[in-house]
């Protein structure tokens, strides 16, 4: 099998989008997973946020795939507090609040190593939800 390029991965996604018009829309995630899993293999990152990132909008409405395309995303993007955050607030519309917190605080202790405009609102954004992460990321951090 040859390795897998830019063009053979946007194939996959245009191909992924004529499957999900013709309404068949398992179909066009199974293309989409088996390309991922081909980009995985090669370990090409940049595929990999790409692909996760199609197959998450795509999946839309199943909280539980969504999350595993974010989740797979995470290792692959370049600015991974906003993407933890993201995360953290899928799973937290899922019910699962204490894992949620995890992810939240990673992503509170990550932007807090910036001085970005957008890293100060994603951490009051992520301090409006949960409060006690600023508390105890100080308490952590004397």
């Amino acid at each position: 099998m040859e390795d897998l390029t830019l063009k053979r991965a946007m194939d996959a996604i245009w191909e992924s989008v004529d499957l999900l018009k013709a309404g068949q829309r398992e179909e066009s995630l199974r293309l989409l997973d088996v390309t991922l899993a081909e980009a995985e293999r090669e370990n090409r990152s940049e595929l990999i946020a790409m692909l996760s990132l199609h197959a998450e909008v795509l999946a839309q409405g199943d909280p539980e795939r969504t999350a595993g395309y974010l989740k797979k995303r995470l290792r692959h993007v370049p600015d991974q507090s906003f993407q933890l955050y993201n995360y953290a607030r899928l799973l937290l519309g899922a019910g699962q609040a204490e894992e949620a917190r995890k992810y939240a605080s990673e992503a509170y202790k990550l932007s807090s190593l910036l001085t970005t405009e957008e890293d100060r609102d994603l951490r009051e954004a992520i301090l409006s939800q949960w409060p006690d992460i600023g508390e105890a990321q100080r308490s952590n951090n004397p």
